[in-house]
């Protein structure tokens, strides 16, 4: 039997607003499960590290700031220092899926390859030491690109297909290697196990814009879950849809769900 088919809800991880916005998103579409782009160990190493990464990173600001004269404040509210500390972080996505768990019962599955987080967390004491820090600050032309921008780049590559990819735009470039195919492939797999096993009738889908792009030169996400999504959207639009309408009936194609179970009974977070 074919699982019910998933909702593709793509985000930019970097966006400020993304808690405040995924929180009103999962109110008004109410999935009865949550399947999100991020590993266990990629959570548990923040979770656990979380105070000592932030400790880091502000000795490396403030040694910065000494060294190159620089005020504290610049060096703080610098973009690529602010990036660095959303990474440290435990990502928007995941506070929002778990104030839902918490609200709701709803489970929560974390979906992301666990080898993709090792991979980053590696290169994080090079990420917070202070010779990196002094770099980006004193480096010209650092400013990132605006969110609505990359929304608008996003919703191009999605509406439109290979042809609009983002590919020759530095901040969106995408690797094609052996370890991103697997991570697409794990990533898919995860998401059909979950289907199946949950037997959820609303899924919901949460993860980097990206995933919800058709491949080029080899398969992503999308290319994988063809047959069992029943829409894909990105998260400005559809707080948009959430302002106009009041309502997510008609952007999920399906009539409201029935209650939740306990959250004692179905309220498992992975």
């Amino acid at each position: 039997m074919s699982p019910c088919p998933v909702f593709l809800l793509g985000t930019v991880h970097r966006d400020p607003d993304g808690f405040r916005r995924l929180c009103v998103f999962l109110r008004a579409f109410d999935p009865d499960c949550i399947l999100l782009e991020c590993s266990p160990y990629g959570m548990e190493f923040r979770r656990k590290n979380g105070r000592a990464l932030q400790e880091a990173l502000n000795k490396a600001i403030r040694e910065t700031s000494r060294g190159c004269a620089l005020p504290l404040r610049y060096v703080v509210k610098h973009p690529q220092v602010s990036a660095i500390r959303r990474q440290i972080t435990l990502p928007f996505e995941y506070r929002a899926a778990r104030r839902h768990h918490h609200l709701t019962g709803t489970p929560v599955l974390l979906v992301d390859h666990p080898k993709w987080s090792r991979i980053w967390i590696r290169h994080w004491p090079h990420l917070l030491s202070q010779k990196n820090i002094q770099t980006l600050v004193t480096l010209k032309n650092q400013d990132l690109p605006p969110i609505s921008r990359i929304y608008r780049l996003a919703a191009a590559c999605i509406d439109n297909g290979p042809a609009a990819n983002g590919e020759s735009l530095p901040f969106s470039r995408w690797p094609h290697d052996r370890f991103t195919l697997e991570r697409e492939q794990h990533l898919a797999k995860r998401i059909f196990s979950g289907l199946q096993t949950l037997d959820p009738k609303r899924p919901l889908f949460v993860g980097g814009w990206m995933h919800l792009v058709y491949g080029v030169n080899q398969p992503r996400l999308r290319d994988y879950l063809k047959g069992i999504t029943c829409g894909c959207a990105l998260l400005d639009r559809c707080m948009r849809e959430v302002r106009n309408r009041g309502s997510m009936d008609e952007i999920r194609g399906r009539s409201p769900r029935s209650p939740l179970p306990s959250p004692s009974t179905n309220g498992l977070l992975f």
